[in-house]
C-alpha cells in the first residue's frame, strides 16, 4: 500500500512527512490511531506544508488562562498515596542514583516485583499495582535476571503484572505521549514506572549540558501523566567526580526532580537511602544483598545452568528469623519445609515461595556452621546452640554473595 492510497498524497515533500511519521510510530508498536496527535489536516498532507518538528501551541490553548485563583489552584491537589509505603509517592519523579556494582538493576527488578505483587518490603507495606519497566540498557541480561528472579521465588513471569519497553531509543515529548495513548487504549493502570536508566534514554547530545537535561527531565516527568499516576524512579548513574550519591547530568536533574534516593555499598552489603534532595517523609535505610544464583531450569546454549545476580533484601529482623528457624527445628527435626515455614510466621503470596525461602535459609545456615544434614534431618551443630542461645553473634554474611 502506498502513501497517496492513504491520504491521497501526492507532493514529495508530504510523502517524506508521512513516511517519517509512520517509521516513527512503528518504532514503538504504537496504535495507528496515535498518529491523529499531530493533527494534520488532510489539506496540510496535500499541501506539502505538513511539519512534523512544529511546536506551535493549538488554538484551542492559545488563550489558557495562567493565573489562578487558590481555589482553582488546589482543586487538582491529591493527598500523598504511597506505592511503597514511606517511600515512592505516586505522581513523583524519583532518581535512585548508584555507581556500578551497586545493584542498580537488581534493586529495580526487585521493586517492581514486591509492587506488581504487593508484598512488603522491609517494614514497608506495599499496595498492589501495575509496572511498567523501561529495558534500556542490555535488554537481553534485564530478561536473563527477571527470570532467574522469578525462578527463585518460584514464580511464573508470565503472571506477573509487569509490562515493559525493549530497548534504548531518544524518549522525547511526542514518545511519551506515544505511550500515555497506548497505555490509555489498552486500558492499563500504572503504579510505578521504571526507567533504566536515565543515560540510556536522553535524546540529547551532551549530558552535561543543563538546558539538554532540563528538557529532558521535563519529559521525564511527563511520564507521570500515564493512566493511574505512577511514581517514575529514574536509575542513573553518579557523577564520574564528587559525590556519587548524586545523579550524572549537570545541575539541572538533581534541581528538577522531586527526590532522589542512593544506593552505597559496604561490607557486602547495599544500602538504599534517601538524599538530601528528598520531598516526603524520611525513611530507614534498606538493606540488600547481592546474591549470584544458579538457576535450575534456565540453560544456555550447551544446557549449562545460567548464573544470575538477583537482589534480596535484608529484614531489620533477620537474627530473629534465625533464631526462629534454629528453635523450629530443635523442637521438631524432622519438620516439613511448609511445617517450619508455619512455625516462623513466614508469610508469602505462594506456598511454594514459602518453602523455597525456608529451603535456602537451611542451607545457608549449612554453610554458616550452625546447620549440618542427618540423613533427612536437619540437626543444629554445637555453634548452631550457642548462637541460638545467644552467647556468639550471627554472622549475617551468606556464601553466595559476592561483590557484583
Amino acid at each position: 500500500m502506498t502513501t497517496d492510497t492513504i491520504f491521497g498524497v501526492s507532493s514529495p515533500q508530504s510523502q517524506d512527512t508521512l513516511s517519517k511519521i509512520l517509521q516513527f510510530g512503528n518504532r514503538r508498536l504504537v496504535n495507528p490511531a496515535s498518529i491523529a496527535k499531530y493533527q494534520l489536516t488532510r489539506s496540510e498532507f496535500q499541501s506539502g506544508k505538513a511539519d512534523i518538528n512544529s511546536t506551535t501551541r493549538p488554538a484551542s490553548q492559545a488563550n489558557k488562562r495562567r493565573i489562578l485563583s487558590s481555589t482553582s489552584f488546589v482543586s487538582t491537589w491529591h493527598p500523598p498515596e504511597f506505592v511503597i509505603d514511606g517511600i515512592f509517592q505516586k505522581r513523583y519523579l524519583y532518581t535512585l542514583t548508584g555507581p556500578t556494582g551497586t545493584g542498580k538493576t537488581a534493586i529495580a527488578q526487585r521493586l517492581a516485583l514486591h509492587v506488581a505483587l504487593g508484598w512488603q518490603l522491609d517494614q514497608h507495606a506495599i499496595e498492589q499495582g501495575r509496572v511498567l519497566y523501561f529495558a534500556g540498557e542490555n535488554p537481553d541480561d534485564i530478561k536473563t535476571r527477571w527470570k532467574a528472579l522469578n525462578e527463585e521465588l518460584g514464580l511464573d513471569e508470565r503472571a506477573v503484572p509487569v509490562d515493559w519497553i525493549e530497548g534504548a531509543f531518544k524518549l522525547t515529548e511526542r514518545e511519551v505521549g506515544d505511550l500515555v495513548r497506548e497505555a490509555e487504549l489498552a486500558g492499563q493502570r500504572y503504579s510505578l514506572v521504571i526507567v533504566d536508566t536515565v543515560q540510556a534514554y536522553f535524546p540529547g547530545d551532551d549530558s552535561n549540558n543543563n538546558e539538554q537535561m532540563k528538557d529532558y527531565s521535563q519529559t521525564l516527568r511527563r511520564l507521570l501523566s500515564l493512566p493511574g499516576g505512577p511514581a517514575v524512579v529514574a536509575l542513573a548513574h553518579p557523577n564520574k567526580k564528587g559525590d556519587q550519591s548524586v545523579p550524572y547530568g549537570g545541575g539541572s536533574l538533581l534541581n528538577d526532580i522531586d527526590a532522589n534516593a542512593y544506593l552505597s555499598k559496604k561490607d557486602g552489603r547495599i544500602t538504599l537511602a534517601a538524599h538530601s534532595k528528598w520531598r516526603g517523609p524520611p525513611f530507614d535505610p534498606i538493606a540488600f544483598s547481592l546474591t549470584v544464583f544458579d538457576t535450575p531450569k534456565l540453560r544456555d546454549t550447551k544446557q549449562r545452568p545460567i548464573r544470575s545476580v538477583i537482589a534480596r533484601v535484608v529484614s531489620a529482623g533477620v537474627h530473629d528469623t534465625t533464631r526462629k528457624l534454629l528453635a523450629a527445628l530443635q523442637a521438631q527435626p524432622e519438620a516439613t519445609l511448609a511445617q517450619l515455614a508455619e512455625a516462623i510466621g513466614l508469610i508469602e503470596p505462594t506456598k511454594s515461595a514459602a518453602t523455597s525461602k525456608v529451603d535456602r535459609a537451611l542451607k545457608s545456615l549449612e554453610t554458616k556452621g550452625l546447620l549440618r544434614k542427618e540423613g533427612k534431618r536437619w540437626v543444629l551443630t554445637e555453634k548452631g546452640v550457642e548462637s541460638f542461645s545467644g552467647e556468639k553473634p550471627f554472622d549475617t554474611k551468606t556464601k553466595g554473595e559476592e561483590d557484583v
